[in-house]
């Protein structure tokens, strides 16, 4: 086994998508590291949507303020 295994390495083992797939996928997709706190508008959304699949996933409760502290 690799050392370090590469990002479509990592992923086949959790899709049932070929490395291949995954690498040029990667490549076309833009990942931005951002904040909770600059991301809280989306991140709200995201988890009210969570909610209305299953109520249980967030213990029916939205993140708290703490959640989007620096």
């Amino acid at each position: 086994m690799q050392q370090n295994p590469t990002a479509a390495e990592l992923g086949v083992q959790y899709m049932d998508t070929p490395a291949p797939i995954i690498e040029q996928s990667l490549q076309t997709n833009l990942f931005e590291h951002v904040t909770a706190a600059a991301a809280q508008p989306e991140l709200e959304v995201f988890s009210q949507s969570l909610q209305q699949v299953n109520p249980q996933l967030l213990k029916g409760a939205l993140p708290n303020a703490d959640f989007y502290a620096g």
